[in-house]
């Protein structure tokens, strides 16, 4: 931790000085590099792998190579694909929240104690996708078909589905790669207009089904993606060409990113709605060019793509599988080929790659969802669980105290200093000592800057840290910087306070208003220290 004093500050400067601070760019959207995650559902406790059921009794609470993750937005519950059970269960969207948390309804089986692979209405085999639409309907990717269950949220244990694409009928699973067929699908999305979109690895194409959910069962797909009909199946690392596509989202503005798995490399398609058959992509990320196929790390490389999901505010999150990582794309749709990664998840940062502690890694991660409130949701199926990562929190707590080791407004955040206030005396010009604490509540590094100003113009106020030693001259004339301050990190400074000679009045209720505030995005607690003249 270093700190910096600003002396080029006047009075009033140092009183204005935290609505000046610029907010943070993209604030409510920042994920901090190697982040640990908030919790996780399938695991006890946020560094426990205990919990994994392969091979053993399945649970309400256990999941065995869960592979996708999605949020109802209607309800906020969450669907977890539990691949390794034959089935989906789903969580009461205030106790999803809490580590080990217990599924309140299963789908696909008739309760959560049996596992075995059946094909119909109600039962699953090999779930490998789901996806939540805005009408609360679930979408399951079943081994070689989609099924689709209106009013997810409420529906009981066992409940049978209401459509099925990919097959004729609810009782086959037959191998079909015609365009009413799937082949071996990998992942789904429902996009906003109603399409629901469908990666094929094993056919090298992607498949649009047109306003879905008013398809009878069975039905065609309308467009396909990577081949220029549904005859073609041949792997291409082209603009338009596709090898082993995984994951897909669609975002607000109809924009799909693919990952394309085989090539290494996401495709964006704009206004994905429109256009021929095997129309060309209009970005590639993870590849310089649309010709290469090279597995890479750092900033620019991807190494098999596996998911990817985009949020509200336009963040692509992509779930690089072979380097263990989550690479961040801010305002995704506005990259150019080749286009830099701008965070990283499960590494320390985009050029490592280092083991970390179980809370901040990943295992052969596969699925990902970015929810309402733009949390991030990822199967990390290696390690048997569901992990939520929560954008990032920047709180600074100032508190104010007579002594080093007693304060006020620990955790009482506000800018009127309201049940935040200490008293001293000044007699004269000697100094009279209270003392500040600032503590970073936040759950990431931040950086804090102090700002105060004095009631009286002939009281002067300076700080000092415990060994004495100046920091900064007078707070009235500047802003004292802590530098680098983790998560949970405090340091305590010792305020004086010292009359002037011309200090003559006989008013004994003068304040020194202090304020910390977070370099990051702004947020700001202030402190109030009354500082009296002693009869």
């Amino acid at each position: 931790m270093k700190g910096t004093f600003l002396p080029s500050l006047s009075l009033a400067a140092a009183l204005a000085f935290t609505a000046l601070l610029p907010a943070g760019a993209g604030q409510s959207s920042r994920f901090s590099n190697g982040k640990a995650a908030a919790s996780q559902l399938g695991q006890v406790g946020i560094t426990s792998t205990a919990g994994d059921n392969r091979g053993g009794v399945a649970s309400v609470s256990t999941l065995s190579d869960p592979a996708a993750v999605a949020v109802d937005p209607t309800s906020g519950k969450v669907f977890v694909a539990d691949y390794g059970n034959n089935r989906v269960l789903r969580y009461g969207s205030t106790a999803a929240l809490t580590n080990g948390a217990s599924a309140e309804a299963v789908l696909g089986q008739p309760n959560f104690t049996i596992t075995a692979a059946t094909v119909s209405q109600s039962r699953f085999s090999k779930v490998r996708a789901i996806c939540c639409d805005e009408a609360g309907r679930l979408w399951v990717l079943d081994d070689r078909r989609v099924l689709r269950f209106d009013a997810a949220s409420t529906l009981a244990n066992g409940a049978n589905a209401n459509g099925v694409l990919g097959q004729t009928t609810f009782a086959t699973m037959d191998a079909n790669t015609g365009q009413n067929g799937l082949g071996l699908p990998a992942s789904l999305f429902l996009s906003v207009t109603g399409a629901l979109w469908v990666s094929s690895p094993d056919l090298n194409r992607i498949s649009r089904f047109a306003n879905a959910a008013s398809k009878t069962n069975g039905a065609n797909a309308d467009t396909v993606l990577g081949q220029v009909d549904f005859v073609a199946v041949a792997p291409a690392t082209t603009r338009g060409g596709l090898s082993g596509p995984r994951g897909l989202a669609v975002d607000l503005a109809g924009n799909l990113y693919v990952a394309d798995s085989g090539n290494h490399r996401v495709l964006v398609f704009k206004n994905a709605d429109l256009g021929a058959n095997g129309r060309n992509a209009d970005t590639v990320l993870g590849q310089l060019l649309d010709t290469e196929a090279i597995a890479a790390a750092g900033t620019l490389g991807m190494n098999t793509p596996v998911g990817v999901t985009i949020n509200s505010l336009g963040t692509l999150f992509v779930g690089d599988q072979g380097n263990d990582r989550i690479l961040l794309y801010q305002n995704a749709a506005g990259k150019g080929d080749g286009g830099a990664a701008d965070g990283v998840l499960g590494q320390p940062d985009l050029e490592t790659q280092l083991p970390l502690s179980l809370d901040r890694s990943l295992d052969l991660l596969d699925g990902l969802w970015a929810d309402g409130e733009n949390r991030l949701w990822v199967a990390d199926t290696g390690n048997a669980r569901v992990v939520r990562f929560e954008t990032d929190r920047f709180q600074p707590d100032a508190q104010i105290g007579t002594k080093p080791t007693l304060f006020k407004g620990n955790g009482i955040y506000n800018l009127t200093g309201a049940s935040q206030k200490a008293s001293i005396l000044v007699s004269g010009v000697k100094k009279t000592k209270a003392y500040v604490k600032l503590e970073n509540d936040g759950d990431t590094p931040d950086d804090l800057g102090l700002s105060g100003a004095a009631g009286n113009r002939y009281i002067r106020l300076s700080f000092l840290d415990p060994t004495g030693t100046n920091v900064t001259a007078q707070v009235t004339v500047g802003t004292y910087t802590l530098q680098d301050l983790n998560a949970g990190q405090a340091t305590i400074l010792q305020m004086q306070a010292k009359g002037e000679r011309k200090f003559k009045t006989r008013s004994s209720n003068y304040k020194a208003k202090l304020t910390v505030t977070s370099r990051t995005d702004n947020e700001a607690d202030l402190v109030v220290c009354a500082v009296g003249k002693r009869p």
